[in-house]
């Protein structure tokens, strides 16, 4: 049986991960490491230890830092040395698979720091940038040549409200 993990989790904020620890064949977990917009994300490892099965087979941590989170690239044994860091400002899918039985014991497989940093320069590229969002009122707005301006989106990096929101802008 397929069992999610109690390791499971979304992380907004800087952390050191609690140890992660497996023990029954049939182990899934995943973490979303979620930045807010002007943030970069950072997940560096502080142990990596999994079991060392050819092509990963029985345990491993896929780790994607760009959407769609369909590619990523996977680990097991000791291929991710301690300090190894991945960064991604959209975020980061770190995805545990465990199919090894530790007959009742329980063993750690990775421990990990998360930190999110500011983007410099974003945000205020030699001033304030004006923010452009969907609404249920039509808008227009003229802009100088060259003047920045950022559009966003109804609850950015969230679900729309409403499957019957559309947002559109027309750029000139």
């Amino acid at each position: 049986a397929h069992v999610h993990h109690p390791a499971t989790e979304k992380i907004t904020n800087d952390t050191s991960m609690e140890p992660v620890t497996v023990s029954e064949a049939g182990e899934r977990f995943t973490k979303y490491i979620v930045p807010t917009e002007c943030q970069k994300a950072t997940v560096t490892f502080t142990a990596f230890a999994m079991e060392d099965y050819p092509d990963c087979q029985y345990q491993y941590l896929s780790i994607s830092t760009s959407p769609p989170y369909k590619e990523s690239n996977i680990y097991c044994a000791n291929q991710i040395a301690v300090g190894q860091s991945f960064s991604s400002d959209n975020g980061i899918v770190l995805y545990g698979y465990n199919n090894v039985n530790y007959g009742g014991g329980v063993k750690t497989i990775w421990t990990a720091d998360v930190k999110f940093e500011d983007i410099p320069g974003c945000g205020d590229a030699g001033g304030s940038i004006e923010t452009v969002g969907c609404s249920s009122e039509t808008t227009i707005k003229t802009f100088e040549d060259g003047e920045s301006v950022r559009i966003t989106s109804p609850t950015v990096r969230e679900a729309y409200p409403s499957q019957n929101t559309t947002c559109s802008w027309k750029m000139q």
